[in-house]
Parts: C-alpha cells; structure tokens; sequence
C-alpha cells in the first residue's frame, strides 16, 4: 500500500499495530453494556409478569368474596322476583303470583338447580312451590320462558311445566343465560331426571325434550 505522505503512512502503522495488539483480547466497552440491558430485560419481564399472576389472584379472591350464598349454602346463579306459573292438569297455566326465584350452583351433583319460593307462606316447606335440577333433557323455550323437569317441591316428585315472567327485559335475558349455564352443566356431570337405561349422549345440546 502507498500512501501519499510519510504522517498518512505512520498513522496507518501505528493503528495496524494497535489493532493487532488487540487481537485475542475480551470484548469491553459498548458490548458489556448491550449483554446487560438483555439481562435486565429478561428479569423486568418476568418481574412484571409475576405482578400480573398476583394481580389475578387478587382479583379471583375478590370475586369469591363477591359470591352471594342462600341460607343452605350455596351458590346463587340468579336471584330475582317473578311471577311463576305451573300448567294444570287442564292444560292451563295457573298463577302462583309473586315468587322469589333462583337458580343455585348443587355441589351435591356439580350442577343446576331452579328453587321459586311464595314470599308468604307459614312454612318453609309450604312455602316451595318449584325445586328441580337442570338436566339434560330440560328445555327452556325462550320466545315464552316456559320448561317442563321433574319436580321435587311435592311428594311424590311430579312432572310439571313451569312459565316465569319478568318485570325488566334485562332480568329475562340473565335468567336465560344462567338457565344456558345450568344446561352446560348438566351436560358436563350428565345429569337426567330418569336413570333407567338412557344414554346421556342422547341428550346433548338440549336434545331429548318433548
């Protein structure tokens, strides 16, 4: 190589010998600090996803102080007050008037159950006029708010169709959805009102209704 003067020269030398020199040598400077800043990195995410992991914990907790309860003990789906009717040997509906209806989480059977109860009655067990289970094979028809299932409320256990009617469209549309959600669970522990033979499979997705 030729260079056009003697100081061009002796500073391309000088910097060739100081590269050479080099040569083998760690890796400083700028290096180091990019390694540490992915270091850091890593460790702030997972700081941050440790935070997020607590955070849903909390959450959960609070949703599980928010659950309300009946005085059994168990879960309340849906809470409100309708008007219950239950269809006569006639074929017509007869009004029970006014109930307090709910839909409740039945840990004996991880599933559904629909209890309506007559805000006056002496007794408490005068008092049920509706307790069944979501099962399978329970259907709700949604145009009117009516389903038939085995009822326990009289004795012995009897077939009986129900129809509910709500004061707020918004209060029809959660008793639907929580209805939907007893469906699924049913499903899910396969609930029938009928042992004998049958094969849950037969009911599936609200197959089986009359």
């Amino acid at each position: 190589v030729r260079f056009k003067t003697k100081e061009t020269a002796d500073n391309f030398k000088a910097k060739f010998e100081e590269c050479q020199a080099n040569i083998g040598k760690p890796v400083s400077g700028s290096a180091k600090v990019e390694s540490s800043s992915a270091a850091a990195t890593v460790v702030v995410q997972k700081d941050v996803s440790e935070e997020t992991g607590e955070e849903n914990d909390e959450d959960y907790e609070e949703y599980e102080d928010e659950e309300d309860y009946d005085e059994n003990g168990e879960t309340i789906m849906f809470h409100n007050n309708a008007t219950l009717h239950i269809k006569g040997e006639s074929g017509d509906f007869i009004s029970q008037g006014e109930v307090d209806l709910k839909i409740v989480y039945d840990d004996d059977v991880y599933g559904a159950r629909i209890l309506a109860e007559l805000p006056t009655a002496a007794a408490d067990d005068e008092g049920i006029v509706c307790n069944h289970l979501i099962a399978m094979q329970t259907v709700l028809a949604e145009d009117r708010l009516e389903w038939s299932a085995l009822d326990f409320s009289s004795e012995p256990p009897t077939q009986r169709t129900f129809r509910v009617e709500f004061d707020d469209l918004g209060v029809s549309s959660e008793f639907k959805d929580m209805f939907a959600e007893g469906k699924d669970l049913a499903e899910q522990s396969e609930i029938l009102e009928t042992v004998d033979e049958q094969d849950p499979s037969t009911f599936y997705y609200g197959q089986g209704g009359d």
